[in-house]
């Protein structure tokens, strides 16, 4: 079972139920070999010391059926699709009222667009610098490893967010 660090920079700063639920995932996840971080909001959040979204979000190497598997495993009371194209799937922890987290779990994609519609051409898999690169800010384009709390920053997003820059 893998053992998660005591200097997590996201973990401490959840509410009890999504801390819990958050450790469940990375463990899961962690154990199946499968990457599992934290990304968008949370993670700009945290790193500008800004009130946490209620909220998690997650970027995963995992395929949907595999992430419906492993939230599942972890505990998660049920599941729903946000969007088959887009490799989202979403989790509801706990009972209704204060306890209850929403998960959603995004598989690595890739998107390109193939003419000027809004509409992306999305490919699953991947690398996560990959799904990254297609965020739209630098400061949203920062990703938190959910077991060990690494952070991966390939377009320096941090110092963006520290000079309240958008790029």
């Amino acid at each position: 079972m893998t053992t998660l660090p005591l200097h997590h920079p996201i973990l401490p700063k959840l509410s009890p139920a999504a801390r819990g639920a958050a450790e469940c995932l990375a463990r899961v996840f962690a154990d199946a070999g499968q990457e599992l971080f934290f990304v968008g909001g949370i993670v700009r959040d945290v790193l500008l010391e800004r009130r946490l979204p209620a909220d998690l979000d997650f970027a995963t190497s995992a395929l949907p059926e595999e992430t419906r598997r492993l939230g599942l495993l972890a505990g998660a009371d049920a599941s729903y699709d946000v969007g088959e194209r887009f490799g989202t799937v979403g989790f509801v922890f706990g009972p209704d009222g204060e306890g209850r987290v929403t998960v959603e779990v995004t598989t690595y994609r890739q998107e390109h667009y193939p003419d000027q519609t809004r509409f992306p051409a999305v490919r699953l898999g991947g690398r996560l610098v990959d799904d990254l690169s297609r965020r739209d800010f630098t400061a949203n384009a920062v990703a938190v490893d959910a077991a060990s709390g690494a952070i991966v920053d390939p377009f320096e997003g941090q110092a963006d967010g520290a000079l309240a820059l958008l790029r």
